[in-house]
């Protein structure tokens, strides 16, 4: 018999024994299932059983209804109950109690308790019916009323010793429902018609009698059920409690069988499996011992080793030559990898070689180049979505801080507009040396775009960090084949090999970086210049409108004042006139220089049109806007702009006006600047004129005012430079 025939063989026996062993525990828990469901049944019933007697008894003992009112929601809800426990039984229920063969003998007493339960609640029912009738009924109501018909008539015959034994007696049997209290009013009746002689009272003597009767035999019917009653209920708590302690025993027993049973089949099993475990282990033991070896060089990364197998091993032999396969696929494809992972990580400023990763193993060599390209790939995702590019130079401060976890890392970018190196961040000013930063070149990193390490060669670099046990390594910032940048690494010596060995993938790190903080750069300019004037390098109306828009509703919130100066050059086209628009463009750049030195930094000024000018004061004590525009015309007159070897004295006017104190909607108060700066030009010219309602009544006649009540346009083409 073959090897795969025996291992069939014997786990056919396990896979048998073991159905055996878990039907044999199914039994078991089935039955104990029963029992145990059974038993919460019957307690329930119990308890509702034991609620209603209780209830009853007090409504039997004073009579109060609402001890009625409860028995009768505790018997319907007790009903509901039953119903529910009887339909409650699945398909799949019956089909598990099927298999395993449960009969109904193992319930049969239960179904003769809840037929006495049905029983129970009838003859409560019944005997409830019976008392309502007999206190609250037509029968109850007519011997009342007959009783007190009988002792009116007998107190004006002087009985009124026999009335009042009859009212107590009376009183006494609507409270305990005895017949022998009836027989005692019928002696009591007796004895009066001896003493009466009035032929009327004797009549109504004798109808009362007749009522006293039909009393008596009600009484007796509602005795006789009591008694039913109090005979099925012990009948009833006698029936639970022994078919309790049925299925309390039928539990011991399925438990003593289940575990005799399952101990032997386990035994069997456990067996079986112990000599099929054996016969496996006795064949495999040649060449699990040999793969075992060959996987342990695996784990070392040495895929050249294969397994020695015979053609006449069967299976084994298949396995052996299938498993040196994988292998050879494996030592030529893990190989591809790796090479290729290096020449992905490879930059242009360094090659990615074997001395910076763990060769002895190929495995670890290729899984951290596979996940350096992950992190790699995942951290380009994160920086390209980064609004600016001192976020990108902040994530990859936290890349080389938290992942490589280096000391200390100084970011320095070009400025080609100044041709110096400036700090990323401020808190690198100090650390900076001063000679590097007005003079790049001077920079070893910048001239030769290489990566400079002192440690190599301890004089290559003059501004090296080289004491305290700590070294600076300086990486350039590669854009468009020139170096933009430098990052420097500072870290201590013991860590160096460390971060050698890193160094491919910081590197990488940088690399990547470098083209998205190059589009930042771009993006920045170009967003910049959409909202400056070209000629002026003030902010345009664009940008105005989107500062209005964000600033007035937070200066409503905080109850600031706003001050809008409107300015403009007197005789401007005169200038054009006779110097030339070139040099009118002198002009409006050396205006525009004078109001930005007059205002602060965090005031707004706008070239809102050819000559005209906006200063938007923001936070500004109330009056002040005038005295700002007073020292702007000041200076502005005072200055001499030199065009063409010429001296040129100008002058300017401007009009005030102040949100909210002129106005409720921004543009309409830029609107009243606009007209006390058109008063200032009709009254001379190179003054300051604060708008002024009352006063300007004709200048505001005929002008298009902007309404708060109504949205305005403050959509604004470019300027145009004069």
């Amino acid at each position: 018999m073959s090897l795969t025939a025996r291992l069939k063989v014997g786990f056919t026996v396990i896979i048998i024994l073991s159905f055996l062993l878990g039907y044999t525990g199914f039994l078991g828990i089935e039955r104990v299932k029963t029992a145990f469901f059974t038993v919460r049944h019957l307690t329930k019933v119990l308890y509702y059983v034991f609620v209603i007697t209780y209830h009853e008894d007090l409504y039997l003992l004073n009579g109060e209804s609402r001890y009625k009112t409860e028995v009768d929601k505790l018997t319907s809800t007790l009903i509901n109950y039953l119903e529910r426990v009887k339909s409650e039984r699945s398909i799949a229920g019956k089909v598990e109690r099927y298999v395993a063969f449960l009969s109904e003998d193992e319930t049969r007493g239960t179904g003769i308790v809840y037929d006495l339960v049905y029983k129970l609640v009838l003859r409560v029912t019944n005997l409830n019916e019976k008392l309502d009738e007999v206190k609250r009924g037509n029968l109850g109501r007519t011997f009342s009323s007959y009783t007190e018909k009988i002792t009116k008539r007998l107190m004006g015959a002087g009985l009124s010793s026999e009335v009042l034994r009859l009212e107590y007696l009376k009183d006494e049997v609507l409270q305990t429902l005895d017949p022998k209290l009836v027989n005692k009013i019928e002696d009591i009746l007796f004895e009066i018609e001896d003493k009466v002689k009035d032929q009327t009272l004797l009549k109504e003597i004798v109808s009362y009698k007749a009522i006293l009767r039909d009393f008596r035999t009600a009484l007796a019917d509602i005795v006789y059920t009591l008694n039913s009653y109090r005979e099925l209920s012990k009948s009833l708590y006698e029936d639970i409690w022994r078919e309790m302690e049925k299925q309390t025993g039928n539990t011991e027993r399925a438990i003593i069988i289940t575990m005799l049973v399952t101990t032997v089949l386990f035994i069997l099993v456990l067996g079986s499996a112990v000599m099929v475990a054996y016969r496996m282990v006795k064949v495999f033991s040649t060449y699990f011992r040999e793969t075992v070896r060959i996987l342990e060089e695996i784990k070392q990364g040495n895929f050249k080793r294969r397994i020695r197998y015979r053609k006449s091993d069967g299976e084994f032999g298949v396995l052996a030559q299938d498993f040196n396969e994988i292998m050879d696929i494996l030592n030529e494809n893990v190989g591809f990898i790796i090479e290729k992972s290096k020449i992905a990580l490879s930059t242009k400023i360094m090659k990615i070689g074997d001395t910076c990763i763990d060769t002895n193993n190929p495995l670890v060599m290729a899984r951290r180049v596979v996940e350096a390209l992950v992190d790699l790939n995942k951290y380009k995702s994160v920086i390209e979505d980064d609004y600016s590019k001192e976020e990108i130079y902040r994530h990859l401060y936290r890349v080389l801080r938290d992942k490589f976890g280096i000391t200390r890392v100084i970011m320095l970018e070009l400025n080609e507009s100044k041709n110096r190196f400036e700090p990323v961040f401020a808190k690198d000013v100090a650390d900076v040396p001063v000679d590097v930063v007005v003079n790049p070149n001077i920079c070893r990193a910048k001239r030769t775009a290489g990566i400079v390490d002192p440690l190599d060669f301890p004089d290559v670099c003059p501004y090296a960090v080289d004491e305290g046990g700590m070294f600076s390594v300086c990486i350039p910032i590669m854009m468009g084949g020139e170096v933009k940048g430098i990052v420097k690494i500072i870290e201590s010596v013991e860590k160096r090999s460390q971060l050698v060995d890193n160094m491919p993938f910081i590197v990488k790190y940088i690399e990547m970086t470098a083209p998205v903080v190059y589009a930042a750069k771009l993006l920045e300019v170009t967003r910049e210049q959409s909202l400056k004037d070209g000629l002026t390098g003030l902010y345009n109306r664009r940008f105005l409108d989107s500062y209005l828009e964000k600033y007035i509703s937070f200066a409503d919130r905080k109850g600031f004042i706003v001050g809008f100066i409107m300015i403009d050059i007197d005789n401007f086209k005169r200038i054009n006139d006779t110097y030339g628009h070139k040099n009118g463009d002198i002009v409006l750049k050396e205006v525009a220089r004078i109001i930005s030195g007059c205002v602060r930094s965090s005031d707004v000024v706008v070239r809102y049109g050819g000559e005209e000018f906006l200063v938007v004061l923001p936070d500004v004590a109330e009056g002040k806007s005038e005295l700002v525009a007073e020292k702007i015309r000041r200076t502005v007159e005072m200055t001499a702009i030199q065009i063409e070897g010429k001296v040129l004295h100008i002058t300017v006017s401007a009009g005030v006006a102040e949100y909210p104190k002129h106005g409720t909607d921004p543009y309409q108060v830029i609107k009243f600047a606009d007209v006390a700066l058109y008063k200032a030009k009709k009254t001379g010219k190179n003054r300051v004129v604060v708008f002024d309602e009352k006063g300007m009544e004709g200048v505001l006649e005929g002008m298009d005012i902007p309404s708060a009540d109504k949205e305005t346009d403050t959509s604004s083409d470019s300027p145009v430079d004069v």
